[in-house]
């Protein structure tokens, strides 16, 4: 395992770029994804709030085999830290796996030379390629007391997720973040698209573990005509239900999907 080193970038940011040790020869992620069955890195705590709690099963089918530990130091070497200064005597942290083309699956360790502050060890369960995820947390001693260890394994993709329409994604608003529009490349958005948006949005957004968000579906046409708000169908995420409500433009409930 490689000590990381803290890089002061700016007095409200610090980044550890840290690595670790890949353990084991190639595995399936079922065989991993509990880490309270894996011996390649001790157990933490779950800092991280996971919004699907039927992502591990959704996984399942797109992340591939464990690398081995000579293939996995390298790309351990892009995961990294990064917290910022609430003002109120706790962190915004933020752990990144800036892999693009393998998921991580470990923990980030924080622990301080003296011996005599709490230790903290993070869970982080499957990281998807290039993404992120975040927590708030109250530490024992200043920031900077701090080393930074990640312990874990990095995972190949079995399968991208996909879905056969040109689209692009736009904020509704600047300030709004459980909310926005899929705008389609399309004369017109039926119900069986919305159908299709909501199988995809809930395994897309159950791997990037989005909170749940209502997605407004427009075409491309309508949305770049006004600046009113426009949409032919509205995707309503409920992780906690495992479903999808799918409403039209007047706010009627048309179907409630079930995953």
């Amino acid at each position: 395992m490689k000590k990381g080193i803290l890089l002061i970038l700016a007095s409200s940011v610090i980044i550890a770029t840290v690595a670790s040790t890949g353990c084991g020869i190639t595995d399936s992620l079922a065989d991993v994804v509990d880490k309270t069955d894996s011996t390649s890195f001790p157990e933490g705590d779950d800092y991280i709030e996971y919004y699907y709690d039927d992502r591990d099963d959704l996984l399942d089918d797109y992340v591939g085999d464990k690398l081995d530990e000579d293939d996995a130091d390298v790309l351990l070497e892009n995961v990294t830290f990064e917290y910022y200064d609430n003002d109120d005597g706790t962190y915004q942290c933020y752990i990144y796996n800036n892999n693009s083309s393998y998921y991580f699956n470990g923990v980030v360790e924080l622990s301080t030379s003296n011996g005599e502050d709490m230790d903290y060890i993070i869970n982080v369960d499957m990281i998807a390629p290039g993404n992120y995820e975040y927590f708030d947390i109250d530490l024992d001693s200043e920031p900077d007391d701090y080393l930074y260890y990640v312990e874990g394994d990095m995972y190949e993709v079995k399968e991208d997720l996909e879905i056969d329409y040109s689209y692009y994604e736009a904020a509704v608003s600047s300030d709004s973040t459980d909310e926005g529009y899929a705008v389609i490349d399309a004369d017109e958005v039926t119900l069986d698209d919305a159908n299709a948006f909501a199988d995809y949005y809930y395994v897309y957004d159950a791997i990037y573990n989005y909170q749940p968000i209502t997605y407004y579906l427009v075409t491309q046409t309508d949305y770049e005509s006004t600046n009113d708000m426009v949409y032919t169908y509205a995707l309503s995420m409920d992780p906690e239900n495992h479903s999808v409500e799918i409403y039209d433009n007047a706010g009627t409930l048309l179907d409630t999907k079930t995953y």
